[in-house]
């Protein structure tokens, strides 16, 4: 019988990292907006709710410390030279349009990709991406300072914005 000594200590490390804590880097995207990307300190180690982050933590949505801005876990990594910790914490926020709130949503989007803006295009071969990009850039600075009603739909805006910049293959 052949001995795999090198296959036995991949094992062990495996079994070894399974059985001790990581420390882990979180990477996070914008819940507001197609960019934005944050991440957690890469010299510690992530918390959530001051609990150390697992692989289960993917997908939740979260906020930095006392930054407004609401984020959705998309990357989890191994941070083997963490030191202290780095805590984000879980919010109850939505991420993304939650259109039960927003009864009026299918008509706004349909008076706003039939505004002038998306009309006469021959005319004006600079539209619609200006209006877009507009829109997104104004949509995007409102969203920290209002409630959670109008936050909400300024995220179903900004989702329809980003629809139109793929449609209409705007570089905002």
């Amino acid at each position: 019988m052949k001995h795999y000594p090198d296959l036995r200590k991949k094992i062990k490390n495996a079994l070894t990292e399974i059985a001790q804590p990581n420390c882990f880097r979180v990477t996070a995207k914008t819940c507001v907006g197609a960019s934005g990307l944050m991440t957690t300190n890469v010299s510690k180690c992530a918390t959530l709710d001051s609990n150390p982050v697992t692989l289960q933590d993917m997908g939740k949505v979260i906020k930095f410390g006392n930054n407004n801005n609401i984020y959705k876990i998309i990357g989890i990594s191994i941070n083997p030279g963490g030191i202290g910790t780095d805590d984000i914490n879980t919010t109850n926020n939505n991420c993304g349009c939650d259109s039960s709130m927003w009864s009026g949503l299918n008509n706004w989007i349909g008076n706003w990709t039939n505004n002038g803006a998306f009309q006469n295009l021959n005319n004006n071969p600079n539209q619609p991406c200006n209006h877009i990009c507009q829109r997104k850039q104004l949509w995007t600075s409102q969203y920290p300072n209002v409630g959670p009603i109008w936050a909400n739909k300024l995220i179903c805006k900004l989702e329809e914005v980003e629809n139109q910049i793929q449609i209409n293959g705007c570089n905002c």
